[in-house]
């Protein structure tokens, strides 16, 4: 099974040993704001995120699902 938006694609499993609760993944990604913007428009209720600026430079989004596996979303500013 599997995910994708624009040119990103994430393939996902269920197997025994493919990865662990608590796995996370980063994906770079163009108008990190407008994605952000997207998923609060959403009216989930029960789930908000917010962009931090990060140490290294980057802007980050992360969303978790309820076993703790994070989709990490950033952006570089200009880089």
């Amino acid at each position: 099974m599997g995910i994708s938006r624009s040119a990103c694609k994430l393939h996902l499993s269920e197997h025994h040993g493919d990865s662990a609760p608590g796995a996370a993944v980063r994906i770079k990604v163009d108008g990190l704001d407008e994605y952000h913007r997207m998923l609060s428009d959403d009216g989930y209720k029960f789930y908000t995120t917010m962009i931090q600026a990060m140490e290294r430079g980057t802007r980050e989004m992360a969303v978790q699902d309820g076993f703790g596996n994070r989709l990490i979303f950033f952006d570089e500013p200009g880089r």
